[in-house]
Parts: C-alpha cells; structure tokens; sequence
C-alpha cells in the first residue's frame, strides 16, 4: 500500500534524477524571478513618472485658476 502511494504521490523513482529536476525548477523560478523583478521596477518607473506629470498639470490648473 506504500508503495503504491508514492507512486501516486510521485515519491517513486531515482534521487539523482528527483535532485536535478529540483535543480532545474529551481533555476526556472530564479529566472521567472529576476523577469518579474524587472517588470516590477519598469511598472514602478511609469507610476513614477505619471505622478510627477500629475503634479505638473495639478500646478498648471492651479496657475490657471488662480491668474
């Protein structure tokens, strides 16, 4: 019966080979990391930038409304 549960649970088979999956999902995952790090700046950049837009109009409709 254990054995047919790792099996199903996929606990069966070679350590070494268990191993370098592991290590292949793991390199997977560092580089979907470092891209979603990436995205995540280029994103912030553009909030950063719209803010700092908003601010100047905000300013010229002041000017506007106070002239």
């Amino acid at each position: 019966d254990i054995a047919e549960e790792n099996i199903d649970n996929g606990f069966s088979g070679n350590p070494v080979e268990q191993a370098q999956d592991l290590g292949e999902q793991l390199a997977q995952r560092t580089v979907q990391n470092g891209q979603l790090a990436e995205e995540r700046d280029e994103y912030k950049a553009r909030a950063e930038a719209a803010e700092a837009q908003l601010i100047v109009l905000k300013a010229k409709l002041y000017d506007y409304m106070t002239a």
